[in-house]
């Protein structure tokens, strides 16, 4: 599938192969629905869960695929802002999958687990109506206590995003002082030490994708059998 970027970057080979690899295993966490209906049986605060994680599966997927094949495509611009999207998605759904365990340990209060996938659903900065949405950033910058130089890693991805950086510059330009010109084209953005911290940036985002996802799989019994004892109160 990445036959043509293995030619031109040899030396992220290994690199390239492990990311395909971890992409295709995610392709196969993808499911056409989550039925309440089950098996098994969904409560509805597992069934919405789910529902969401699915969601940010195929965002991940799609993303980190659609990534590399920009950079094919001569685009590094589209490519960084895709691999910025595949880090900040796959470092909240490892929030979520951190908070709603440190929630399970500490105690099984539904209507906090409640409140807590709701505001990682639904949360918006504009309107009272819903939960205060959270800082992406704040959760990548926590992410490094866990994982060594995340915020490091996002901050340089991120400096080629912003149009006020020189990375920008970089990516389409190159400055001919004999001549006092700058030679233009997307061309001079197709580094293979640039390329380099695109495919580390996904493969580390799938993999932290993986054990978010892990972690959900062992949460997702535990909550809704919590919610099936909520709900059978109320019958």
């Amino acid at each position: 599938m990445y036959s043509k970027l293995l030619d031109c970057y040899p030396k992220s080979s290994e690199t390239i192969h492990a990311f395909e690899k971890l992409l295709n295993e995610s392709e196969k966490w993808k499911v056409k629905e989550v039925s309440a209906k089950g098996p098994p049986i969904l409560y509805l605060l597992t069934w919405k869960l789910k529902s969401y994680v699915q969601t940010i599966i195929y965002r991940v997927n799609e993303l980190a695929d659609e990534s590399l094949l920009a950079w094919i495509k001569l685009k590094p611009s589209v490519s960084f802002l895709l691999t910025r999207s595949v880090i900040e998605t796959s470092a909240y759904l490892f929030d979520l999958a951190n908070k709603l365990e440190k929630e399970l340990n500490d105690n099984h209060d539904i209507n906090k687990l409640t409140d807590l996938i709701d505001r990682w659903k639904f949360g918006e900065k504009n309107c009272d109506c819903l939960p205060n949405i959270n800082n992406v950033l704040t959760i990548v910058q926590s992410l490094s206590k866990t994982f060594p130089m995340f915020d490091e890693n996002y901050f340089q991805i991120s400096s080629f995003c912003h149009p006020n950086y020189s990375a920008v510059g970089m990516l389409y330009s190159k400055q001919n002082m004999e001549e006092l010109k700058f030679e233009l084209g997307s061309r001079y953005g197709l580094r293979e030490d640039l390329f380099n911290i695109i495919v580390i940036s996904l493969y580390k985002s799938l993999e932290i994708l993986k054990l978010a996802k892990n972690k959900l799989d062992r949460i997702y019994p535990v909550i809704n059998k919590l919610n099936k004892i909520e709900q059978e109160k109320h019958i």
